[in-house]
């Protein structure tokens, strides 16, 4: 925003477009069917009608436009009909497109091939969920040993489909005896716990009311800790969260009767999380204060009215510790953006008692720290390339690890056990599962996922380019192996820049159907993500968000100057935080773009508080009760920044019904006033049934909306069938 548009701000200039509903695409009785789509150079489209209001308020002194409020009533008779209307002109505008068909075959194939998850272990046992080839949905697998076969112990594959549930997340017991499992209707957050009895099948201990949680094992498996949160529809859904409690449910009683360990924050951005320590001696607190502070607090089981111990708790510091043998580890960016590592001796639990023994490293960030057969398991993140060291408990001994090849991995394993669990990916190469020995830094593969691609056909670059106050971000691209830099390959281009998460190097197969038609995937790791620390992190949130929005700008242009592709071959594409940024970007650079793909949405960023998460968002974002960041939100928010009469890329905007993170009342408002606006490709909307934040669970919801979302990109681009293999021009 510059000076100019300051001193309008200040003066309560309205700064939403806000014209006469005679302006474009303001509506009338929408054409037969075969009037929606025209062309491929489609300017013009019939939009449902949509009633603009002259609805605006004066927020601190800035008079604000929002003609699309009615919009936001989901259960409201008159928003049906319009969402019945958008969803005849997505279903129209994508007949049109030949592409599509074969799109969807290639999906498939790539889709319902085999999906893997790292496992968890309980005594002997190994779980994990395993999506096997040709199946809809992912299942829960248990291993008796590291010898035996793997046996299905938790399939959603044979469950009703009258009223879809999802398998989310399970947590063994220490003896793998038992485990709890979590499941959600519709993929939505909101969850229920049961218990499993993994040698009988028996299910028992039902719990509802669970959102955003986790099991944590009692060591003699009589319970699990949890964080619950009431159903009570007096409470408004983003201020459930300050209703959450930590409790313990001891097994076979009813849930009412679970005992409350720490009641209710009252701030609905406040999270609290408790594991219990192996031994059973201390419960861990983690207190999440917004994305950018997480403070530790511990408790002393062993002591009757014991009182909860603060070991770090300061603004701007983000901790996470783990316990082994009374000593506490815990990373931590106090004083050091990209991480470091403390020891605690929990006799004297203060902060001048904190010992540094892994100190942070110039050249990369810190990402996870596990206590694993009697040494730390280091995973470090360099250029967001993943590094795994271990060494000593007093941080001695440093050894690395080898990996596979260039990608990303994760790392589980508690104290008690021999062997580090990593899994490793990359965009080219799909998941494998390393056992990783901490005292020798060896490893061995546990398992790998079957796949139909071959890794050799494609190349990842990682590349450079400078953005706007001379910042380096690092770009991916991926490409087949015989397409070369030529101008004009349509591209995959995604950002996202938020909550201090590091961009995936991950395996994403239904990115092969682009790039096997000569397009390049590129990923650049805008400010915002947590990819060189917590200075990165606050380089891109509240007030500097559009620096994010500068760096994935800056990384379309670079991709032109370098010879990939040219605007009108660009698809900005993201999800939630991402999409956020994309809306931002088309609506700030349009001519940058020739196609966009926004999913689950944020986008009215002055009413973002109001509706599913929006509470906790305030630390990343800023308040818009205060003045100072109602400004900075105003200033990049989307959905005020649609104007008439500007050719906005074709876009499609995908969202789900049941989204309860991120409200779909964004994406219906962005699309109304970009179909009120526009005068370029068409824009759509695609609503999702019976799906939550990352859509409806199982594979064939992915192959739609990706066959949907690459046939409405590449035609928007000229293509509708494949790319010859293109002549290199240089960089």
């Amino acid at each position: 925003m510059n000076h100019l548009q300051l001193v309008l701000l200040a003066s309560g200039f309205l700064l939403t477009a806000c014209v006469p509903a005679d302006g474009p695409h303001a509506g009338g009785p929408p054409g037969p069917p075969s009037a929606a789509v025209r062309s491929r150079a489609i300017a013009q489209v019939s939009y449902p009608p949509t009633r603009r209001d002259a609805v605006s308020e004066n927020l601190h002194g800035v008079v604000v436009a929002d003609p699309y409020r009615w919009l936001e009533r989901a259960d409201d008779p008159e928003v049906q009909r319009w969402l019945a209307g958008q969803d005849t002109l997505k279903r129209e505008v994508l007949s049109g497109i030949p592409l599509r068909q074969p799109l969807r075959e290639q999906l498939g194939k790539l889709l319902y091939a085999e999906r893997l998850e790292a496992p968890k272990r309980g005594g002997t046992r190994s779980f994990f969920m395993l999506q096997k080839s040709g199946q809809e949905k992912e299942a829960l697998y248990v291993r008796e040993r590291a010898d035996s076969s793997e046996r299905a112990l938790i399939d959603p594959n044979l469950w009703s489909e009258a009223q879809p549930r999802a398998l989310v997340g399970f947590w063994p017991s220490k003896d793998g005896r038992k485990l709890v499992f979590s499941t959600s209707v519709n993929n939505a957050d909101r969850e229920t716990f049961q218990v499993l009895d993994v040698d009988s099948g028996a299910v028992s201990d039902v719990i509802d009311g669970v959102y955003d949680s986790f099991a944590s094992w009692s060591t003699s498996g009589d319970g699990f800790y949890y964080r619950w949160s009431p159903s009570d529809p007096a409470i408004p859904f983003p201020d459930l969260p300050g209703h959450a409690e930590i409790r313990f449910h001891k097994l076979g009683l009813a849930p009412s009767s679970d005992r409350t360990i720490r009641g209710g924050t009252g701030d609905p951005g406040t999270i609290e999380y408790a594991s219990a320590s192996r031994d059973g001696n201390w419960l861990v607190m983690h207190v999440e204060r917004g994305f950018s502070r997480q403070d530790v607090l511990v408790l002393d089981l062993r002591k009757p009215g014991a009182t909860w111990t603060s070991i770090l708790s300061e603004n701007g510091v983000s901790s996470e510790a783990i316990e082994a043998n009374d000593t506490l580890y815990v990373k931590t960016n106090r004083g050091a953006s990209r991480g470091r590592v403390f020891s605690v001796d929990l006799a004297h639990p203060t902060k001048t008692d904190l010992r540094e023994i892994v100190p942070e490293r110039p050249d990369a960030t810190l990402i996870n720290v596990r206590v694993v057969g009697g040494r730390l398991v280091l995973l470090w993140l360099k250029d967001d390339i993943s590094e795994i060291e271990t060494c000593a408990l007093d941080g001695s001994d440093r050894r690395r690890v080898a990996l596979p090849g260039v990608g990303v991995a994760s790392i589980s394993g508690n104290m008690d056990d021999d062997r580090v669990i990593a899994k490793f990916e990359s965009y080219t190469v799909p998941v494998e599962i390393l056992e990783i020995d901490p005292r020798s830094a060896t490893s061995i593969v546990w398992r790998r996922a079957a796949s139909p691609i071959n890794p050799d056909d494609y190349v990842t670059e990682e590349l450079f380019y400078a953005s706007k106050s001379a910042a380096r971000i690092p770009m991916f691209i991926v490409h087949r192996r015989d397409v070369k830099p030529s101008g004009d390959a349509p591209t995959l281009y995604w950002g996202y820049g938020g909550f201090g998460i590091p961009v995936d190097v991950k395996f994403y197969p239904d990115s092969f159907a682009w790039l096997d038609r000569g397009g390049i995937y590129a990923e650049a790791a805008v400010r915002g993500g947590g990819d060189y620390g917590e200075d990165w992190h606050r380089a891109g949130m509240r007030a500097g968000k559009q620096n994010m929005i500068d760096d994935y700008l800056a990384g379309a242009e670079a991709l032109v100057n370098w010879k990939w592709t040219r605007p009108d071959r660009i698809m900005a594409c993201g999800g939630s935080n991402g999409g956020l940024l994309v809306g931002a970007a088309i609506t700030e650079r349009p001519e940058l773009f020739g196609a966009a793909f926004i999913a689950a949405p944020l986008l009215d960023m002055v009413r973002y508080p109001l509706v599913g998460n929006g509470k906790q968002y305030l630390d990343e974002y800023g308040d818009p009760d205060d003045p100072t960041d109602l400004r900075a939100l105003l200033s990049y928010s989307p959905y005020h920044h649609v104007k008439p009469g500007v050719r906005y890329p074709s876009t499609f905007i995908y969202t789900s019904d049941s989204d309860d993170r991120v409200d779909p009342m964004h994406a219906r408002k962005f699309i109304a006033a970009l179909q009120w606006a526009t005068t370029g490709g068409p824009v759509v909307l695609a609503v999702a049934k019976n799906g939550g934040h990352t859509g409806p669970d199982g594979v064939e919801p992915r192959v739609e909306r990706y066959a949907d979302a690459y046939a409405f990109g590449l035609h928007a681009m000229g293509i509708d069938g494949p790319i010859p293999p293109s002549t290199p021009s240089g960089r």
